[in-house]
């Protein structure tokens, strides 16, 4: 059986969920305020009439840790819930310079990394940010990779693509993909697909406030 498992990202303003097949990542809004509200509820009334208050106040910190049957429950009402506005994510003016923004950023390509098996996405984060980078290296798989496609089967090759992210002026992304407008208004793309031809719009539509 697959057991489905939630985290609040580093950035603290966004959820990975996921699985043995799928990592998604929900932006912490409305939507996972509402669930977490619900999901107090069940856990109190349905698994711990005892639990501490305390404990109910910092379950959207402490989500990971609660018992699979409450994860399960906030999963199943994330899902069945969710807008286009909670799994995409987009900065309008980058700065390589804050660190929100930074860790952000690193916290998406994380999720990115995660459901590609084509490849391998790495942030490569300097002392001098100037100098920071995203790398992306090929895989070079054995016969075993290949018949089970599991990432964690193969090992890193070649670097194959990089850009420096004080080139990045802004991006949109969700969890299978993200679209890097460059400060030479060239596009950078990474994951499956790209948001190239809708981007201003998107851009606006999905602007992390």
């Amino acid at each position: 059986m697959k057991y489905t498992k939630v985290s609040i990202a580093p950035c603290n303003e966004m959820y990975y969920i996921w699985n043995s097949e799928k990592t998604l990542f929900v932006v912490a809004g409305d939507t996972t305020k509402n669930t977490f509200y619900l999901t107090k509820k069940y856990y109190k009334d349905n698994i711990q009439p005892s639990i501490e208050e305390w404990r109910l106040l910092t379950l959207p910190l402490g989500i990971g840790n609660a018992p699979q049957a409450v994860v399960d429950y906030f999963v199943s009402n994330i899902i069945k819930n969710l807008k286009k506005r909670d799994i995409h994510i987009a900065i309008d003016i980058f700065d390589y310079k804050n660190n929100q923004n930074i860790q952000i950023l690193n916290d998406v390509l994380y999720c990115i990394n995660e459901n590609c098996e084509e490849y391998m996405i790495e942030f490569n984060e300097s002392l001098d940010k100037e100098f920071s980078s995203i790398n992306v290296y090929a895989l070079e798989g054995t016969w075993k990779s290949e018949f089970t496609k599991k990432k964690a089967d193969k090992k890193v090759a070649k670097l194959i693509r990089s850009v420096g992210v004080s080139q990045i002026s802004s991006f949109v992304a969700n969890s299978d993909k993200i679209t890097m407008k460059l400060k030479s208004n060239s596009y950078f793309n990474l994951g499956y697909g790209d948001f190239n031809n809708e981007y201003d719009s998107l851009l606006q539509s999905y602007i992390f406030k």
